[in-house]
């Protein structure tokens, strides 16, 4: 079957590509094997007609490995930290004094007005995203697909969005 012979004829492919990302944060084995998935993935869905099928299957490996890196930094941020309110800090203040009372009004209004500056030094997209991703906890892909844009620009834009967040923070 010519599928077997293009993944039998491009496993070194698959070690190349997989040098590419040595150093991504994950273990070896596991990127050769997200690699070794992109090439049997282009194998079955390639088309000679559009090209060589190295240059194809490059393609797809790049992108497991990118959805896999993705999905890992998406698993580590899900993370939840525990610690006591009474738990002493290094200024040696307690934790339960440095939350604010959800009965004071004055948090609310103090996030509301912080909301609304920071808000107002975003750009529609960059509103919308923001909206789409935060508000309504839409994945990049599905963000992009109401927006009408590619998930790498949703990205794109997210990213000059937190830029601008973090100048703020700095003030």
């Amino acid at each position: 079957m010519e599928r077997d012979r293009f993944i039998e004829e491009n496993i070194r492919l698959a070690y190349w590509v997989a040098e590419k990302f040595r150093r991504c944060g994950m273990e070896y084995d596991d990127i050769v094997g997200c690699c070794m998935l992109g090439l049997v993935k282009a194998a079955g869905v390639y088309m000679p007609e559009k090209g060589k099928f190295s240059a194809f299957a490059v393609r797809v490996m790049q992108y497991e490995m990118l959805v896999e890196l993705r999905n890992a930094r998406r698993k580590k941020r899900s993370g939840c930290y525990m610690e006591s309110l009474e738990a002493e800090q290094e200024d040696g203040l307690q934790l339960a004094e440095l939350v604010p009372d959800p009965h004071d009004g004055y948090s609310e209004v103090e996030a509301a007005m912080l909301y609304d500056t920071w808000m107002g030094k975003l750009t529609g997209r960059e509103k919308e995203a923001a909206r789409l991703l935060v508000g309504e906890g839409l994945s990049q892909e599905d963000a992009a697909r109401r927006m009408g844009i590619t998930q790498s620009y949703v990205s794109r834009i997210m990213k000059d969005a937190r830029r601008k967040m973090e100048v703020m923070c700095a003030r």
